[in-house]
């Protein structure tokens, strides 16, 4: 399987941000079940509350947010991934939109849903991959330290479990989706997918 990251582009024809409004509710921060280390920021809870912050021509079909690995996605989006019998966006919740930041150009935007990629049994190849570390490796699973940069990264696809968007074991923020998803949003025009493939992917302090 061909896999891609899935991140936010400055500058992207239809860039799309989006901000929670006021004091989210937020439940735990999620655990590496082998070291008991934080892997991510507190969950955020229900209700989704946001303003939309539209930079492109039109707003797009996701919609980042630059503190965490929470995306929204328009209403078309989910119908079109669930048509496709796409794997990995089951807790698909609706969104308040409070307030809309756009640019003269930018299109009306509809309904959207706020979805948190999860950590399902997919891992980071280690011997094929490359990174950064901010500390002394720990855990096997997760690394048990922070990340300063990707000079490398690839997928042990064995430990692929099928989903068509996931977050690897082994990196942090880093939103993974299959060659499936690149198909879809390609035919049928989906805006805001910005996509890289994961050989091609570099983050953080890498020289």
């Amino acid at each position: 399987m061909q896999f891609h990251v899935l991140k936010g582009v400055v500058g992207s024809r239809a860039e799309t941000w989006f901000e929670p409004i006021g004091e989210p509710r937020l439940g735990d921060a999620p655990r590496c079940p082998e070291c008991r280390g934080w892997v991510g920021g507190k969950e955020w809870l229900p209700p989704y509350v946001v303003n939309l912050r539209v930079f492109g021509e039109a707003a797009g079909d996701v919609a980042f947010d630059m503190a965490s690995d929470s995306l929204l996605i328009s209403g078309r989006f989910l119908r079109l991934w669930r048509d496709a019998g796409l794997r990995g966006l089951d807790d698909a919740s609706e969104v308040k939109l409070a307030g809309l930041g756009a640019s003269g150009r930018a299109s009306p935007a509809g309904q959207y849903f706020h979805v948190r990629p999860g950590r399902t049994g997919a891992r980071i190849d280690a011997s094929a991959s490359s990174l950064i570390h901010a500390g002394p490796e720990s855990c096997r699973l997760c690394g048990g330290t922070g990340i300063d940069g990707i000079l490398a990264l690839r997928i042990d696809e064995a430990s692929w479990s099928g989903e068509d968007i996931f977050i690897p074991w082994g990196v942090y923020a880093c939103t993974v989706v299959t060659d499936r998803v690149v198909s879809l949003a390609a035919e049928h025009g989906l805006l805001n997918v910005t996509t890289v493939p994961i050989e091609g992917y570099r983050w953080g302090d890498v020289g």
